[in-house]
């Protein structure tokens, strides 16, 4: 015998039980509904750098995928990810934290994370916000030397023999190599051979001085307001202070006291000791590799 009001409750419960079937995919869904949208907001917030400007063929190998992807403005690089420039080709990507990296022709990077970049072979240009008082900074790593920044603009390039050439255009970068360190100041550079410690810091040469000339006349609107002397004379800045450290490069989260992030690393391990902008650099304890 059926009970009166049986079919209306089973009724009930079978559109309960629909409804909620619809909001458990709705909240599972990617890219749907409440959680899925702001799953897929916390997986862009991820992301190191963004690709704000590209020409030509630009490719990215994301992290443990052995497939180049071609990227495009717009595109995240995330944690691990290599970014590569082919020829004639340029990117300029925007770092989470508002710094900015150029990639130039050739280049080859990874990013180990937000504040340590690895450069394989090419040339970029960093503009790196001021670090807070007490907090990690900028570092890039090269086959044969770790530069270290507080916020600065400056260029890393490796070439095919495999030496760093360090030029900066404001503030100061701390160069490290075979366990000596130097401060490289404004309109000053650095050449770094591997196994050695970095050359005694001088004026830009003219091949240093083209490359920021190019790079100032590709992205003329990123530098406006900023940067008094790219590449300029600078003949009177004094560099290379070896530091308090004895030249350690810091790790590869940017901690004091880091293991030595590769095979490459020319350090061991770190102290966090970057001298700040305008210190009293002149005094040289490297050798000029």
């Amino acid at each position: 015998m059926v009970q009166p009001g049986g079919g209306l409750h089973a009724g009930r419960r079978t559109r309960a039980f629909l409804l909620f079937l619809v909001l458990a995919t709705l909240c599972v869904w990617p890219g749907r509904g409440l959680w899925g949208g702001a799953r897929a907001q916390a997986v862009a917030t991820e992301a190191v750098a963004t690709v704000v400007r590209a020409e030509g063929r630009c490719t990215r190998l994301p992290a443990k995928s052995e497939e180049w992807v071609e990227v495009g403005v717009g595109c995240f690089i995330y944690h691990g990810d290599r970014v590569r420039c082919g020829p004639d080709s340029w990117a300029v990507l925007g770092l989470a934290d508002g710094g900015s990296v150029t990639l130039g022709p050739g280049c080859e990077v990874r990013f180990d994370s937000l504040l340590y970049l690895r450069l394989f072979i090419g040339r970029l240009w960093a503009k790196v916000k001021p670090a807070a008082p007490g907090a990690d900074g900028f570092s890039v790593e090269t086959p044969s030397a770790v530069v270290g920044v507080r916020g600065t603009h400056f260029s890393v390039h490796v070439s095919d023999e495999l030496v760093t050439t360090v030029s900066v255009a404001s503030g100061v970068v701390r160069v490290f190599g075979a366990g000596k360190a130097v401060l490289v100041s404004q309109g000053c550079a650095t050449r770094v051979k591997r196994g050695h410690a970095p050359a005694k810091p001088e004026p830009m040469d003219d091949d240093e001085k083209r490359a920021w000339a190019e790079r100032r006349g590709r992205f003329k609107d990123d530098d406006e307001g900023n940067d008094e002397n790219d590449g300029g004379d600078g003949g009177d800045k004094k560099a290379g202070k070896q530091g308090p450290d004895g030249g350690k490069p810091p790790g590869p989260d940017g901690h004091p006291g880091g293991e030595p992030p590769g095979d490459d690393d020319p350090g061991g391990d770190a102290e966090d000791g970057l001298a700040s902008d305008g210190g009293d650099a002149g005094r040289y304890d490297g050798d000029d590799g």
